[in-house]
């Protein structure tokens, strides 16, 4: 049992680092993200989400836009 509990925790440990190195990015990508966010939002649903009553939160390749609220 403990050797499968290892080669779990290893196998997570390598999975978080990988994900989290590979979906860094720079503030100048983020910006191209989050309009691409937009742009499919308002493909979507018609509108801007500046027009929504509420702050809508958009994900586009692992990033929030707004990255803070």
């Amino acid at each position: 049992m403990s050797r499968w509990i290892r080669s779990s925790v290893i196998f997570l440990v390598f999975l978080s680092a990988s994900t989290t190195a590979s979906h860094a990015a720079t503030e100048e990508e983020r910006k191209k993200i989050c309009n691409d966010a937009e742009q499919r939002y308002q493909k979507l649903f018609g509108k801007p989400s500046a027009e929504e009553d509420v702050t809508i939160v958009k994900m586009y390749k692992y990033n929030f836009c707004p990255p803070q609220l």
